[in-house]
C-alpha cells in the first residue's frame, strides 16, 4: 500500500506545482522537477519515503510511453528535412563535451571527485560520456510545454538528442562490459526509451484509423498521469546535504553546460540557423534529467564513482533541466518559430 500512496503523492504534488508553473507562464516541467526536490530526502522525504522499486518500474513504462507519444508528434519527413543540421548539432553536442570531460578526468581528476575506485582512464571516459548525454524525455516535455516541439528548434533538438543518447548509452554499455557484467535487464532499461521514441516517429506517418485511435487512447494518460509521475520523481532520492560538495557541483554544471551549449550553438550557427534559434537549440540540448540520474546511479553501482560525485552529477542533471526553459524563453522571447 505504501508504494501506491507514495506514487499518488508524487503525482498530486507534481500536478499542483506544474499548474503553478503554468500560472506564471513557465513550462510545467519546472514545477514537476521541483516536486521531486520537495518530496526528496532533503525535505519531506526525510520523514516519509516516497520512492519504491514499483515506482522505478512504473517510470520505465511511463518514460517509454511518453517518448512513444512524443515520437509520433513529429513527422519523419520533417526530421529528414533537417537531417544535416541535426547531425551537425549532435556531433558538436557530443564530441566537445566528451573531450572536455575526458581531458579533465585525465589531467585534473581530483577537482571532479576522482577517488580511485576505478582506473583514471576508465574514470575519464565515464566523465566524458556523462557530459555528452542529454535527456530525451525532459527535452521533449520542455519543448512541448513551450509550444516549440514541432518547430525547427524542436525537430533539430530531438533528432540530435536521439543520436547523442544512442551513442552515449552504447559507449557506456561497452565500458561496463569491460569493468563489470551488465545483464539483459539493464540493456533493456537503457534502450527501451530510445526504441519507443523511434517507433513513435514511424507511427507519426501512419494515417490508419486504428493507429489514430491508439494514439488518442495513449496520449491522455501519458500527459496527465505518467508524465507528472516520471518528472516528479527525477530528484526523489536526491539529498542536498549528504555528500554535498559545492565546488564539485559548480565545476560539473559549468563544464557540462559550456561544452553542450556552445558546441550545439556553434554547430547550428555554421549551418546558417538564425542566432536566436541556435542559442535555443543549445539551451534545449543542455538538459540531462532522468537519463543522467540513471547513468550516475549505474556508475555508482559498478563502483566507477563514489557517493560525492554521484550526488554532484544528480544535482547537475536537475539544475541543467531547470535552467533550460527559462534560458530558451529569454533568448527567443515571445516568438514561436515554425518548421520551414
Amino acid at each position: 500500500m505504501q508504494p501506491i500512496i507514495g506514487i499518488f503523492c508524487i503525482w498530486l504534488v507534481s500536478r499542483g506545482l506544474g499548474g503553478v508553473a503554468r500560472y506564471f507562464k513557465q513550462p510545467a516541467i519546472i514545477g514537476e522537477l521541483l516536486a521531486g526536490i520537495i518530496l526528496g530526502p532533503s525535505l519531506i522525504g526525510n520523514y516519509y519515503t516516497f520512492s519504491s522499486p514499483f515506482l522505478d518500474k512504473l517510470n520505465v513504462l511511463g518514460g517509454a510511453l511518453f517518448l512513444l507519444s512524443a515520437g509520433w508528434a513529429l513527422r519523419l519527413s520533417d526530421i529528414l528535412r533537417f537531417k544535416r543540421l541535426g547531425l551537425a548539432v549532435s556531433a558538436a553536442g557530443s564530441v566537445i563535451p566528451f573531450l572536455i570531460g575526458y581531458g579533465i578526468g585525465i589531467y585534473y581528476p581530483g577537482i571532479v571527485g576522482y577517488d580511485g575506485l576505478s582506473s583514471r582512464s576508465i574514470f575519464a571516459v565515464f566523465l566524458g560520456i556523462a557530459l555528452s548525454v542529454s535527456a530525451l524525455p525532459v527535452i521533449a516535455r520542455t519543448l512541448m510545454d513551450m509550444e516549440l516541439y514541432q518547430s525547427r528548434i524542436g525537430i533539430v533538438t530531438m533528432s540530435a538528442a536521439t543520436i547523442d543518447d544512442l551513442l552515449g548509452w552504447i559507449c557506456f554499455s561497452l565500458m561496463l562490459s569491460i569493468v563489470g557484467q551488465m545483464g539483459v535487464g539493464s540493456q533493456i532499461y537503457f534502450f527501451l526509451p530510445l526504441v519507443c521514441y523511434v517507433a513513435g516517429v514511424m507511427l507519426g506517418e501512419a494515417s490508419d484509423l486504428k493507429v489514430m485511435q491508439f494514439k488518442h487512447h495513449v496520449e491522455w494518460p501519458v500527459r496527465n498521469i505518467f508524465a507528472p509521475i516520471l518528472f516528479g520523481s527525477v530528484a526523489i532520492r536526491l539529498s542536498f546535504f549528504q555528500h554535498f560538495d559545492l565546488l564539485l557541483v559548480v565545476i560539473l554544471i559549468t563544464t557540462a553546460s559550456v561544452g553542450k551549449i556552445f558546441g550545439c550553438t556553434f554547430a547550428a550557427l555554421t549551418m546558417a540557423v538564425p542566432i536566436r534559434e541556435s542559442w535555443a537549440i543549445g539551451f534545449a540540448m543542455n538538459s540531462r534529467g532522468a537519463m543522467m540520474v540513471i547513468f550516475a546511479s549505474l556508475a555508482r553501482q559498478f563502483h566507477l564513482i563514489g557517493d560525492q560525485l554521484l550526488v554532484a552529477l544528480i544535482i547537475m542533471a536537475v539544475a541543467t533541466s531547470l535552467m533550460s526553459a527559462p534560458l530558451i524563453r529569454a533568448v527567443i522571447g515571445a516568438a514561436k518559430p515554425v518548421a520551414e
